[in-house]
């Protein structure tokens, strides 16, 4: 038979844990799931080529910010900012200012390539958890989004 002590003290355990599960699910790390606008994105491929393979060494970022319709980022050696216009699938960039960084001449001309791309840009999608940017009909340029600090990525496998 057990004592009143016995049982007050399983009562507590039985209480302890149910807060320490509930406590545990209520910390649980938020699902990220990319949206064009809002989401950082990392350059994986530019004109069909593999971003490792150019010899790239800082990541290439973009982000949108639907509030302000402008656009921050990295191309590689400078910080890039500027404004964007979005209609629907249709994008196209305003005049980018970047700093004025020296890179190795490699870096210095895909940043140069990746600027004048971007002023041609006029579509964009997101396909598989990726965004695509295009020109016409060809994709220009391929990013991965950037989950934010404290999430788990919920995008599609790569």
């Amino acid at each position: 038979m057990l004592k009143i002590s016995e049982l007050k003290s399983f009562v507590r355990f039985v209480n302890t844990l149910l807060f320490l599960s509930a406590l545990a699910v209520g910390c649980a790390t938020q699902q990220f799931r990319p949206v064009f606008e809002g989401t950082r994105w990392r350059l994986t491929e530019f004109d069909g080529r593999n971003i490792s393979a150019l010899g790239i060494s800082a990541p290439v970022e973009l982000q949108l910010d639907p509030a302000t319709h402008r656009v921050s980022g990295s191309s590689g050696v400078n910080r890039i900012a500027g404004t964007y216009q979005i209609a629907g699938k249709r994008i196209s960039f305003g005049p980018l200012i970047g700093t004025r960084m020296a890179g190795t001449p490699e870096a210095m001309r895909f940043e140069s390539d990746y600027l004048t791309v971007l002023g041609k840009i006029d579509e964009w999608s997101l396909t598989d958890g990726k965004l695509e940017l295009r020109a016409g009909p060809e994709i220009m340029a391929t990013y991965l989004p950037i989950p934010p600090p404290g999430s788990v990525d919920a995008s599609p496998a790569q």
